[in-house]
């Protein structure tokens, strides 16, 4: 009976130090993996940070794009007014030089009709 109960006790510290050598394994497996997930949350912290920065230099250039359209539709618009304008003075200018040319020719015929009237008046 002895004899039983040593085969008992050395089989039971064979299992004890099997089942210590398999945590250790287990512990040493999880503490690897931990590292690994530590550092792969690193860089997944480090690539976060790069990706917002980026998002506000784009944001960024956005609104100096939108403030550059601003500035650009108010030139269009300054321009376009200015373009008006000047059409119309235009169209005033050729109103008044037509009625300048009727008026020219008009007078041409007057004083063709009074040289006329004149040389008869002299020759008769």
């Amino acid at each position: 009976m002895k004899k039983r109960f040593e085969d008992y006790r050395k089989d039971y510290e064979k299992r004890k130090e099997h089942i210590r050598e398999e945590a250790g394994r287990k512990a040493k497996s999880l503490s690897e993996d931990n590292r690994h997930f530590q550092k792969e949350l690193s860089a997944k912290k480090h690539e976060a940070t790069v990706l917002i920065s980026e998002m506000e230099t784009t944001a960024q250039a956005f609104e100096e794009m939108q403030d550059q359209n601003i500035r650009l539709l108010q030139q269009i618009k300054e321009k376009d007014e200015a373009n008006f304008k000047l059409m119309s003075e235009r169209i005033k200018a050729s109103c008044i030089h037509k009625l300048l040319l009727q008026e020219k020719s008009l007078t041409t015929n007057q004083l063709t009709a009074l040289t006329t009237e004149t040389q008869r008046c002299i020759t008769a």
